[in-house]
């Protein structure tokens, strides 16, 4: 049903080598040293390449597009255990079309256990409202507290996510941290949502989606951690490159299952 057939996913699609596929690090080194920002060493047209990774290089690509044969039911296609029992609290949600006039939602495909612990201790926030089935558009739009730039930018990913584009907003992706913005691939967005616990206390959640490609299937990757009360911008800053490293973990869970595809993220090792 869906289908994009990049020329970069048909490279991908060719036996893998250093300079085609980037293999994600481990959760140890995935981080980036504290203080260094995405665009200390990503210059923007950096953000313009995509990664291509699978759980196989045996694929043959002679009989041409589509790479796979089409995904009846993209929900039911990436229901693996080994992904709910991720302790990364995360969700992943599909892309859907419905009726004559092509209405268009994001069920939430799946859960992790991460997420089901985090709504535990959380009740009442994003974690808690995104359920099995539920729209991630309306989980994780951001409310008047995140102000109208999360706002502003949420839309839009939404509506690039509708066409299976890549959200951009100046050629990039972008993370709002406070007082700072940081520049991302594309595809990619970061938000604090504030919201209100059971008894009425202010608590903060640090959003990061993640617009990608499994077997030529959208989704949106969603992560999330709840923020200490009185975070200042240096503490939020911590708290992304932690989620981020998160992230890398999860991507590279989904590469052993799925043939991957998404713009590329930047990462450096430690000691280089």
């Amino acid at each position: 049903q869906f289908g994009s057939h990049h020329f970069g996913a048909l490279i991908g699609m060719l036996p893998p080598s250093e300079e085609t596929v980037e293999k994600p690090l481990p959760e140890a080194e995935a981080q980036l040293p504290t203080g260094e920002t995405f665009q200390d060493f990503a210059s923007e047209d950096e953000f313009e390449e995509c990664e291509t990774m699978s759980h196989s290089s045996s694929l043959s690509v002679d009989s041409g597009p589509p790479l796979f044969d089409e995904v009846d039911d993209p929900v039911k296609h990436i229901d693996r255990q080994n992904l709910r029992k991720m302790k990364q609290a995360f969700v992943l949600a599909a892309l859907a079309r419905h009726g004559c006039e092509g209405n268009v939602d994001f069920p939430i495909a799946l859960r992790s256990a991460g997420l089901d612990a985090s709504a535990s201790n959380w009740p009442g926030g994003p974690a808690w409202k995104a359920k099995a089935g539920g729209n991630a558009r309306d989980v994780f739009q951001p409310n008047v507290a995140a102000g109208p730039k999360a706002q502003m930018l949420w839309k839009t990913f939404c509506e690039s996510f509708e066409k299976q584009e890549f959200f951009k907003t100046a050629g990039a992706g972008i993370a709002l941290l406070g007082n700072m913005e940081l520049v991302l691939p594309a595809g990619e967005l970061v938000f604090v949502q504030p919201f209100h616990g059971r008894l009425g206390n202010p608590i903060d959640c640090l959003v990061y989606v993640k617009h990608i490609e499994l077997d030529d299937c959208p989704f949106i990757l969603a992560l999330h951690s709840y923020l200490p009360q009185d975070s200042d911008d240096h503490s939020l800053e911590d708290e992304f490159y932690k989620l981020s490293s998160h992230l890398d973990v999860v991507i590279s869970e989904l590469a052993s299952e799925f043939f991957y595809y998404a713009p590329m993220r930047r990462q450096r090792t430690f000691g280089t």
